[in-house]
């Protein structure tokens, strides 16, 4: 647990004969994560629900990652071999449905825990470092004294206790925009950020409905199953049926049809997809 005044760590479970957790402050990934809260708090001030919460979750990992620069997995440290679960660390930043998270925008589901929902922001802190190629699109990784100046400004400057998913993106964009002009970061940064962004399905979203306009096509259908590309909405209207509801809005919250202005006809993507939009 942290505050702006302090640090607290758990004990884990040293009586346990198993030694299925050490203590929380053996572990210096958890250790920057918790102080990483406290930063948060003074800076941004981010909320703890919702997209604002796994922000502010997947900003302590990150930089929980950052700080430890080893691997990618959060808290390996406090596992036993002989855990009888077989866990191996809490959370993965490469691979997060490892650890039961979502990598992708379109598995974002306001019910989940913050921990959970940081999985989406927790890629884009991997690929922005060690880049790789993710839903189709690939990063170029600028390594951890770029990124991590990235995101640190964006916390620090551009954030409010509100900022979720689609504003991080800008607000990490342009923190790399400005750290380039300033002669601290290479242009390639500004690159790395949006490929990583894109490749969660967060990206530059024209019309404003939550959808990223790489996600939208006029003639593309969109299947949750598959994850493909095409929501048949049109990047270049808010609200493509005129029913009243944002694209997004429908397609994320209500889970309604954007396409038929009913407001009541569920969302029931076509099995087959456009060979086009496949990828």
């Amino acid at each position: 647990h942290a505050d702006t005044r302090q640090l607290a760590f758990g004990d884990g479970s040293p009586a346990d004969p198993s030694g299925i957790l050490a203590p929380l402050g053996n572990a210096l990934d958890v250790v920057a994560h918790e102080f990483t809260h406290g930063v948060t708090e003074s800076t941004s001030g981010l909320l703890y629900v919702y997209e604002p919460g796994g922000l502010n979750e997947a900003i302590s990992d990150i930089f929980g990652a950052y700080a430890e620069r080893k691997n990618w997995l959060i808290g390996e440290d406090l596992y036993s071999p002989t855990d009888p679960y077989g866990r191996k660390a809490l959370r993965s930043l490469a691979d997060p449905p490892l650890y039961y998270q979502p990598d992708h925008y379109f598995d974002y589901q306001s019910t989940l825990d913050v921990h959970g929902t940081s999985g989406i922001i927790n890629k884009v802190g991997y690929l922005l470092v060690a880049g790789g190629t993710h839903n189709g699109i690939t990063v170029t990784g600028v390594g951890y004294a770029y990124a991590e100046q990235v995101m640190y400004y964006a916390l620090d400057n551009l954030l409010t206790s509100s900022t979720g998913f689609a504003e991080f993106y800008a607000s990490v964009r342009q923190a790399a925009q400005l750290l380039v002009t300033a002669g601290r970061v290479p242009i390639v940064t500004i690159g790395a950020v949006d490929s990583a962004f894109n490749a969660v399905g967060l990206g530059k979203d024209t019309d404003a409905d939550g959808i990223p306009d790489r996600l939208e096509t006029k003639s593309g259908k969109f299947d949750p199953a598959k994850r493909k590309i095409g929501t048949g909405t049109d990047p270049n209207r808010f609200d493509t049926d005129g029913d009243g509801r944002s694209d997004g809005e429908e397609l994320l919250a209500y889970y309604t049809n954007p396409l038929v202005s009913d407001n009541k006809q569920l969302w029931e993507p076509p099995v087959q997809l456009t060979s086009a939009l496949s990828d």
